[in-house]
């Protein structure tokens, strides 16, 4: 009894990555195919879809290599280099989400006009998500912000609440 349900995990478990491939190959396939008609077509809904794609492909990624850094086992270089992948891939997310809100909405940033062409804006975006990821807590107003332990009645929550996130 115990070895038929081993079977039936080890089933479940190779078609949930059988599908969770699939997934990945046709966000991949899909994102490649509008980016292509987004540049030829210059339509607001295309933009929209792009990015929208380019985020759930960058968001499922970073999943696929959380769960592969947290699960059991010995910490190796390989998690320590996931986990990096992970920050990089939430950089990515963000600049995705930040050019989105831009195609949305305009007036969400003021962007010089050098940055008008669409590549030029893109990479602004990016710079601008990951130097936020790496300075949210540098440059605050209160500088107690810093000192408080996540851990602690408060923490980040409280910090967040403060900063309006």
């Amino acid at each position: 009894m115990l070895t038929k349900a081993n079977q039936i995990g080890r089933l479940a478990s190779g078609l949930w990555r059988r599908s969770v491939i699939m997934v990945m190959v046709l966000l991949s396939a899909s994102g490649i195919g509008l980016d292509w008609i987004a540049h030829v077509e210059h339509q607001r809904s295309l933009w929209v879809l792009d990015n929208l794609v380019r985020l759930a492909f960058v968001l499922m990624l970073a999943v696929i290599v959380t769960v592969q850094v947290f699960r059991r086992g010995n910490v190796t270089h390989h998690r320590v280099q996931g986990a990096i992948c992970v920050y990089l891939l939430a950089g990515l997310a963000w600049a995705y989400s930040f050019d989105l809100l831009f195609v949305l909405d305009h007036s969400a940033f003021r962007v010089a006009e050098v940055y008008d062409a669409e590549s030029a804006r893109r990479g602004m975006l990016r710079y601008f998500s990951f130097a936020t990821l790496t300075t949210i807590f540098a440059h605050s107003s209160d500088t107690r912000l810093s000192d408080r332990n996540p851990q602690t009645r408060g923490g980040v929550f409280e910090t967040f609440r403060r900063l309006r996130l």
